[in-house]
């Protein structure tokens, strides 16, 4: 959209107004748009997404970020804020507008991602919790399987990071039975071994576009493919 088409559109609508439906009417989708990748942060109840858009404009491909900021209500995330950028300061900027309305599935993307990012930090934390339960224990993981989470609680912040956003109730991750009661000095590759898992009874739950959220036995965790599962240790 060019300078004077923009003023003719700001002229017709009132973006101050952040009036959407007339937007829609002016614009409708724009062409040549994609969602090159999202990035996202959260910290306790809020998050914020970064999505990397490219679009066609008349003097060719333009790349933008765009934010999006969501706050947790209950297990769900909600979008935060839908203002609209000023297309005063650059008349491209209304392909963007144009696209936030006309594209809910990114903010559906953008919820995606925060979920998948307290679930990593859900399994990291308990990770951790893990092998600091260890050092208090002689260098021994949890002796049963059915108290993990009540052994590992005086470690953990709060109960509710057993349970990941994407899943509705109950205990979403799961202890490598092969470790309960073993030493961690019987563990051979801490790097490579499974230490909790997103999922239940040696299953993978792939709830995260395609991937489960894993940590292993050194604390790292790490989100993975069905095809990425093939390669790991379950065995100390």
């Amino acid at each position: 959209m060019s300078r004077s088409d923009a003023a003719g559109f700001l002229r017709r609508v009132d973006t101050s107004s952040t009036d959407l439906a007339a937007v829609r009417r002016e614009l409708g989708r724009p062409n040549a748009i994609k969602i090159l990748d999202l990035s996202s942060n959260v910290a306790g109840s809020t998050a914020k997404v970064t999505a990397r858009i490219s679009f066609e404009d008349r003097g060719g491909a333009i790349e933008m970020k765009m934010p999006i900021d969501l706050v947790r209500r209950g297990e769900d995330w909600r979008i935060e804020s839908r203002e609209l950028i000023d297309p005063r300061k650059d008349p491209r900027l209304l392909n963007v507008i144009a696209f936030r309305v006309a594209n809910p599935r990114l903010y559906t993307q953008a919820r995606t991602a925060a979920k998948k990012t307290v679930c990593l930090s859900n399994v990291k934390q308990l990770g951790v919790a893990t092998i600091i339960y260890g050092s208090d224990h002689r260098d021994r993981f949890p002796a049963s399987a059915s108290a993990v989470r009540r052994l590992l609680s005086p470690y953990v912040k709060k109960d509710e990071i057993w349970s990941c956003p994407a899943h509705a109730g109950g205990t979403s991750y799961s202890f490598n039975p092969n470790l309960i009661g073993k030493s961690m000095n019987d563990v051979e590759e801490p790097a490579k071994t499974v230490l909790l898992y997103e999922g239940s009874q040696g299953r993978l739950a792939y709830r995260h576009d395609g991937v489960a959220a894993v940590v292993y036995a050194d604390g790292h965790a790490k989100l993975m493919t069905p095809q990425q599962a093939k390669g790991l240790r379950w065995k100390p």
